[in-house]
Parts: structure tokens; C-alpha cells; sequence
């Protein structure tokens, strides 16, 4: 019995466990199929759970786009923008478009900050009170206009009335100065009838008297153009007699002593001369004076008589001796009257590039002459200016402007005085003369050989007049005679030189 216990036992024990084991299967099972669904359902759970996020987020930013809206909170311009994009509901699109057309109330200055629904309804109250003030100063204006323009209706009504009837007086006076003008008028035609009748016999008196004065006219002009021709061809006659280009000299070398140094002239008191006037010396075998180069330069030193001066020669060379004979010359001497001059453009005597125009003017006027006009290479023009005595014109340089290069207006204004003087000095038939000739003949050269060679290059020429001889009335030369005075050296001068 005990064994059948046993058996018993084990027996409950196995199909317990069976049993059991059944059941941890089943409930294996049910485990395993349950864990599925739990996975499945935590999964949709956790997507609910994202979804609700999402939809939070969407809630907060159009909650805040609410808020901004309705001025509860501030954003910056990027802020704002990333608000209006970040809204993807429909109904919030709506609001947002809404919310723009709303706040284009506002002017373009307005910050965002302050575009809202509050601040809108502020705005708006301002500028409805601004029209407001605007309409009622518009009102106060209109009435004023309106009082005006009564008063204006009055006044020009006023006028009307008075102008009108000035007008009928006016058209009363009219008509009785129409009639007063048709009387005049009558009696105007009955004079211009008149007038014509004497115009028409004046015009044949005239036409008479015209064709006597074209004719008188005519003949003048004939004339008048013979007389121009005739005073050309006088003015170059002039020229010629005037020795334009040193054709003829002033005077002569009557007398020579100490070899050469001092000479007497036939020129004196009656013909002007005055000690310091400087003449060109020059052979007396020379045709053209325009043509020869002073062998030496005299200066006046003492005036002896009506027709007799002394002389120092001032220049020249040994070799070249001055002779007795020897002619003189100067441009700017002349016998019984002074040498007018007209000076223009830079005038450089000694090449250094300066002007030396008030040296030139002290050696004209030293030498008997005078400067009557002067134009300086500035433009600045002095002098009473020149006229038909005037003898020379002396052409320094003018502006001389590299290619295509063009003149400054002082430039201009000396090259306009430069050309017209040239042209006014054609027409008064002064000549032209070279600075350089001008200074050969009235300036001594400072570089002048007066002195004797020694050695072999001595010559017994050199100290020989192989022009004149002097004679002798016994046992003293003439050379020694003292026959009349004549300054501090006085030898004789012969009789049959004495004579220009």
C-alpha cells in the first residue's frame, strides 16, 4: 500500500508537472504572442507621442505668432521672418495673410516692433485725428475762401459796373473822335496830295542834282586815286632822297692830327651839332652806305663854329687810318632837326639776353635823336606815338611760341600792338632799321686796335697819309702853323678842304 502510495505520488507528481509544464508552454506562449502586441503598441505609442510633439511645436510657434500679432511679445526682423516660415497651418496662413494686409497701414518708417494690433489701433486713432485736424483747417480755409471770395464778387461787381460805364462814355468820346478824325482825315488827304505833287518835282530836282554830284563824285574819286599813286611814288622818291638805307653822309673829315685821334669836322652850330653825338666814319670811296661797315667811330667833343667841330676818334684800328677826306654818318643825326625813333619788341645790345632798351634810348638821344614811341616786350606801349617825321623804326624780337603751342593773353595783346604798329609805320613811310646796323654806326666797339704792331710786323706805311702830303711855305711845315685856333692841338688846315 505504501508503494501504491508511492506510485500514487509520483504519478500525481508527473501529471502535476505535466501540468505545469503545459502551462509554462501555454503561458510561453500567450508570452511570447503578448510581447508582440506590447511592441507594436509601444511603437504607435511612441509615434502618438511624436506627433503630439510636433503638433506642440506647431502650437507654440503660432502661439507665439499670436502673440506677436497681438504686441504681447518682441522679435527682431530675422526673427519675425523665421516665424512667418516656420507657420504651415491653413488657418494660420489665412491669419498671417490677414495680418499683412492689416499692418500695411502703417508707413513704410514704422518699426516691426511695433506692428501689431495694438499699436495699430493707436496708429490709426493718431492719424484719424491728424485728418480730423487736417479737414478742420481745410473747413476754416474753405470758409475763408468763401468770405473772400464774396468780398472779391462784390468788388469786381463794383468794377463792372464802373468799367461799363466808362466803356459808354468812352464809346460816346469815340464816336465823337471818329467824326473829329474823319474831318483831319479829309483835310490830311487834301495835304498829302499836296506833298505829293512837291515831292514828285523835288525827286526830279534830285534826280538832276544827284547826277550832277555823281559826276563831281566821279571825278573826285578819279583824282583822289591819282593823288594815292602820286603819293606813293613821292614817298618812295622820299625814301631815296632821305638816304633810307645811309645812301648819303651827314658831313666830312676836314682835318686829322696825333694820328689819328683827333679830327675836325665840317659840320658845326648851323647845323645843330652839340658835343657827345657820335658819327660812323667811313671811306669816301664807298657808293652805298648801306653796304659798309664803319672803319672807326667819332665823337663830338667840341662845337667850333657855324660849320666846325673837333672831334675824338673813339674806335677803329691803326691799320685802317682815318684820313682826311673820310666821310661821317649816323641815323641818328641829321642836319637841323632830331631823328625820330620808334623802338619795339626786346632790344638786346650786348647778346645776354636782357633788354637793354634804356641804354639804346640814352644812345639815341646822345647822338642827337629822339624816341617818340616805344613798345616794350610786355605790351606797354609809351610815347606821343609816330608820325610822318618819324624816320626809323627799330624791330627788336617779339614772342616767338613753339609748334602748337599757343600764346598766354599778354602774349596776345603784344603780338596784336606788335603787328598793327609795324602796319602804321608802312603807312607813315618810317623805315625799318636793324638794331645791330643801328649800333654799328652810332656805338663804338670796345674791342677797337688803336695801337701800333712792333718787331717784324712794323711797317713804315702805318704812320703814312698816303692821301696828302703836307707842304711847307719855308723852314716850318704846316703841320706847325698855327694859322687860327682850333682846341688845345691846333695845326693848319688847308684852305681847299675846309669846304664840305
Amino acid at each position: 500500500m505504501a508503494r501504491d502510495r508511492n506510485l500514487f505520488a509520483w504519478q500525481a507528481y508527473v501529471i502535476t508537472m505535466s501540468f505545469v509544464v503545459v502551462g509554462l508552454l501555454v503561458a510561453l506562449a500567450f508570452s511570447i504572442a503578448s510581447s508582440s502586441n506590447t511592441k507594436k503598441s509601444m511603437q504607435d505609442a511612441v509615434n502618438r507621442a511624436n506627433e503630439a510633439a510636433k503638433s506642440t511645436r506647431t502650437l507654440t510657434t503660432e502661439l507665439q505668432y499670436v502673440k506677436a500679432m497681438l504686441g504681447q511679445s518682441q522679435f527682431t526682423e530675422a526673427e519675425w521672418e523665421g516665424l512667418k516660415k516656420s507657420a504651415t497651418d491653413e488657418s494660420a496662413k489665412v491669419l498671417q495673410t490677414q495680418y499683412d494686409k492689416d499692418m500695411s497701414l502703417f508707413s513704410a518708417s514704422e518699426p516691426i516692433q511695433n506692428r501689431n494690433y495694438p499699436k495699430l489701433v493707436e496708429y490709426l486713432i493718431r492719424e484719424l485725428r491728424a485728418r480730423n485736424a487736417q479737414v478742420d483747417t481745410a473747413a476754416k480755409t474753405q470758409a475763408d475762401l468763401a468770405k473772400k471770395m464774396d468780398s472779391t464778387v462784390k468788388a469786381e461787381t463794383v468794377a463792372r459796373e464802373t468799367a461799363e460805364k466808362k466803356s459808354a462814355d468812352l464809346e460816346k468820346n469815340l464816336e465823337e473822335e471818329r467824326a473829329d478824325f474823319l474831318k483831319k482825315l479829309d483835310e490830311s488827304q487834301k495835304l498829302i496830295t499836296q506833298v505829293n505833287e512837291t515831292l514828285q518835282k523835288n525827286n526830279k530836282e534830285y534826280a538832276t542834282k544827284k547826277a550832277e554830284l555823281e559826276a563831281i563824285a566821279s571825278a573826285n574819286r578819279k583824282k583822289a586815286t591819282d593823288l594815292l599813286d602820286l603819293n606813293s611814288r613821292l614817298r618812295e622818291r622820299i625814301h631815296v632822297l632821305e638816304g633810307e638805307d645811309f645812301q648819303s653822309a651827314q658831313g666830312k673829315i676836314s682835318l686829322v692830327a696825333e694820328g689819328g685821334k683827333i679830327v675836325w669836322l665840317n659840320l658845326g652850330k648851323a647845323d645843330g651839332l652839340r658835343p657827345g653825338v657820335r658819327f660812323g666814319i667811313v671811306n669816301p670811296d664807298e657808293l652805298k652806305l648801306k653796304d659798309a661797315k664803319p672803319k672807326a667811330h667819332v665823337q663830338i667833343v667840341e662845337v667850333l663854329s657855324d660849320h666846325e667841330a673837333r672831334g675824338e676818334v673813339v674806335s677803329g684800328s691803326i691799320r685802317i687810318p682815318v684820313l682826311a677826306g673820310d666821310l661821317v654818318s649816323s641815323p641818328a643825326w641829321q642836319k637841323g632837326r632830331k631823328v625820330q625813333f620808334a623802338l619795339m619788341g626786346k632790344l638786346d645790345i650786348n647778346g645776354d639776353g636782357a633788354d637793354d632798351r634804356e641804354a639804346l634810348k640814352e644812345l639815341i638821344v646822345q647822338n642827337g635823336g629822339e624816341v617818340v614811341e616805344d613798345l616794350n616786350e610786355k605790351g606797354i606801349k609809351t610815347g606821343p606815338g609816330m608820325s610822318v617825321d618819324t624816320r626809323w623804326i627799330v624791330v627788336g624780337t617779339g614772342f616767338k611760341p613753339a609748334t602748337n603751342q599757343e600764346l598766354d593773353p599778354n602774349q596776345k595783346i603784344f603780338q596784336d600792338l606788335y603787328y598793327k604798329m609795324q602796319e602804321r609805320a608802312k603807312e607813315l613811310a618810317v623805315s625799318q632799321i636793324n638794331l645791330d646796323k643801328l649800333m654799328n654806326w652810332i656805338q663804338s666797339s670796345s674791342g677797337g686796335d688803336r695801337s701800333i704792331p712792333m718787331g717784324t710786323e712794323t711797317r713804315g706805311s702805318d704812320f703814312t697819309d698816303k692821301r696828302r702830303v703836307p707842304s711847307s711855305d719855308g723852314a716850318v711845315s704846316e703841320i706847325y702853323m698855327n694859322r687860327r685856333k682850333a682846341g688845345p692841338y691846333t695845326p693848319a688846315r688847308p684852305i681847299e678842304e675846309a669846304a664840305p
